[in-house]
């Protein structure tokens, strides 16, 4: 159904239902229900907006990633400031959320904790998805909250190098023509629906499946992991950082 037509029967202006679609303007309970009926989600619809409506609903971002993590059989991430978040040990992604988000409550920040924790699971469970990871070195050599916290945290990272379906990397100081300076990525495949592109940015995530953006991040990927230290010296460059640390 087109816009117009979503809108002739729900009798709005086609422009005013544009703007719930943009998030423009906010949806209320009664014309949920009536979507959810045109829909035929069977409370489907209704259900998602009362959890995105909560009061104490998780940004959106860290209620998407989790699905298209499940959803994926290849996971590609290029992290050139943080360990990702399915890496992170607890006490650095508290850390690392209490000053991205100086804004929220202690009780927020331990949800978004959590939730951080609760997808790292997926690398346990049977489907698995096969992830490629490249991190620049700077991730590894700037101590977050204390060395202590940056010792178990790069202990954390060897031991998911160990793992057969993990592909570790880390892109050196040394390289001269760096590519990746833009900021971090992540490239989603799955079995059978198209790619998506994750593009971080200070407040979020932001999603992209346009065929030329797709394409341009799978090239930027396969560069970064041609110009990084193969997943051996990569583990022994984790492993000498770690050193460098305790003899601080």
């Amino acid at each position: 159904m087109t816009q117009a037509q979503v809108a002739k029967e729900l009798q709005v202006a086609p422009s005013y239902y544009s703007q719930w679609e943009n998030g423009v303007r906010p949806l209320s309970a009664e014309y949920v229900h009536a979507l959810d009926t045109l829909f035929k989600t069977s409370g489907g619809l209704l259900r998602l907006w009362q959890d995105l409506n909560r009061p104490d609903a998780l940004p959106p971002g860290f209620q998407e990633l989790p699905r298209l993590e499940r959803a994926a059989d290849r996971l590609r991430d290029y992290g050139p400031l943080l360990v990702p978040g399915l890496f992170q040990t607890p006490e650095y992604a508290r850390i690392v959320l209490e000053c991205e988000r100086p804004w929220e409550k202690d009780g927020a920040v331990e949800r978004l904790v959590e939730a951080r924790l609760a997808r790292q699971q997926l690398l346990e469970e049977e489907g698995a998805p096969l992830l490629a990871v490249v991190l620049d070195e700077g991730v590894l050599r700037r101590v977050v909250g204390s060395p202590e916290v940056m010792k178990e945290q790069l202990d954390r990272l060897h031991a998911a190098g160990q793992n057969r379906r993990i592909s570790l990397q880390v892109m050196p100081w040394a390289t001269r023509r760096r590519p990746g300076l833009t900021g971090p990525f992540r490239i989603y495949t799955f079995h059978e629906r198209p790619e998506v592109v994750s593009a971080e940015y200070a407040m979020g995530e932001h999603l992209l499946d346009r065929p030329e953006d797709l394409a341009a991040y799978n090239t930027l990927f396969s560069i970064l992991q041609s110009e990084a230290l193969p997943t051996a010296q990569s583990l022994d460059l984790i492993k000498k950082v770690r050193k460098e640390l305790d003899e601080q």
